[in-house]
């Protein structure tokens, strides 16, 4: 059962806000101590928006999608927040059954690695309709009577469940769709399954879609056309998306809201023609550094020295302060929090406390 830390300041939703989370923090007992995966995560995910949520590996960002759909299993892990809210609806006063049903409704989850995520001894058409039943509420797909046979309102129910998912599978771009569709996994590429998964995870209508790194697995033709589908997808179904991905091209592909991450944290946020053009972070001032331009030139990429926190061994103070260019003696010793710096830009760095930090 999921350990929850409820807390007791208020929040009221925006309008525009799909997703909103404040202190998201989460801690998992090792043989070495506990490991501070997350440290008060804070985002926010807008109506119609693509969220890209970036950092290095290691800096928290699968886990954050994980503990926001509740796929971590508590215990062993401890899970706490601050603000959960959804739709208007504060997440942190809903039953764990109503939480079930909000994430098997209204939120499709896209993971990383496509081959992992299909099971290889059912036809793709047999996984596609349980989750098209599953997320109108019907139930498994495989409902049987007492006597080993479908019930009559559970035919009619997979029927329709199944034209909806073969006309899912043509929408995602799988030629010979019905052909296809009582094939099995080990029959398809790495981008047909991702499409598939797409597919699984929009049969609902979700409110809002979460992919963790859903083109990594893939050359960068077939995340091209799967980067497109997902812009189509997100017009015609009117999705909000938390992308996750440590790619920047991506982001600056897709998204049009930026979250840096880092040692559990969200350390800067914004939009994202902001933040290729003028970052504020340290940090992310050093990932675009080690960008590819695509242009020629003799000059070596610059890498930021060091590499990510250990989580059972934080550094005090800012997370980022050992491989920081710029760290100061208040750096070691307090943790800056995130504040706006310019509107709807936030930043948590001890270099902009006085609002005159420049890099």
């Amino acid at each position: 059962m999921q350990t929850i830390t409820r807390g007791a300041t208020a929040y009221t939703n925006s309008a525009n806000e799909v997703l909103h989370v404040r202190g998201l923090e989460l801690r998992m007992p090792t043989y070495e101590g506990v490991a501070r995966i997350l440290n008060g995560v804070e985002l926010t995910v807008g109506e119609k928006n693509v969220l890209g949520l970036v950092g290095e590996t290691g800096c928290g960002k699968t886990m954050t999608a994980l503990a926001i759909t509740g796929l971590i299993e508590c215990p062993p892990a401890e899970i706490s927040y601050e603000q959960m809210s959804f739709q208007g609806e504060n997440l942190v006063e809903k039953s764990s059954e109503e939480l079930r049903d909000i994430r098997a409704r209204h939120i499709g989850v896209v993971f990383q690695d496509p081959t992992t995520n299909l099971n290889p001894v059912l036809s793709v058409g047999e996984q596609m309709t349980d989750a098209v039943m599953c997320r109108r509420g019907h139930g498994s797909a495989l409902t049987l009577s007492p006597a080993g046979r479908f019930l009559p309102s559970a035919r009619r129910q997979r029927r329709q469940a199944q034209e909806l998912a073969l006309a899912m599978l043509c929408r995602v771009g799988i030629d010979d769709a019905e052909r296809r569709f009582k094939g099995y996994p080990h029959e398809f590429s790495g981008g047909m399954k991702q499409r598939v998964l797409i597919a699984m995870a929009l049969a609902g209508n979700p409110k809002l879609l979460i992919a963790d790194e859903p083109t990594t697995a893939l050359d960068v033709s077939i995340e091209a056309q799967i980067i497109n589908l997902v812009r189509e997808l997100i017009s015609e179904f009117n999705l909000s998306v938390l992308w996750v991905t440590h790619n920047l091209g991506v982001v600056w592909k897709l998204c049009s809201h930026v979250a840096v991450m880092y040692g559990g944290a969200v350390v800067e946020r914004c939009i994202t023609d902001e933040l290729f053009r003028e970052p504020l972070h340290p940090y992310t001032v050093g990932l675009l550094k080690a960008l590819p331009t695509g242009q020629k030139s003799e000059a070596r990429l610059v890498a930021i020295p060091g590499i990510p926190p250990n989580p059972i061994r934080l550094p005090p103070g800012c997370r980022f302060h050992p491989r920081c260019p710029h760290a100061m003696a208040v750096c070691s010793e307090t943790d800056p929090l995130l504040s706006e710096k310019r509107p709807g830009h936030v930043v948590a760095c001890h270099l902009f406390a006085d609002q005159g930090g420049t890099l």
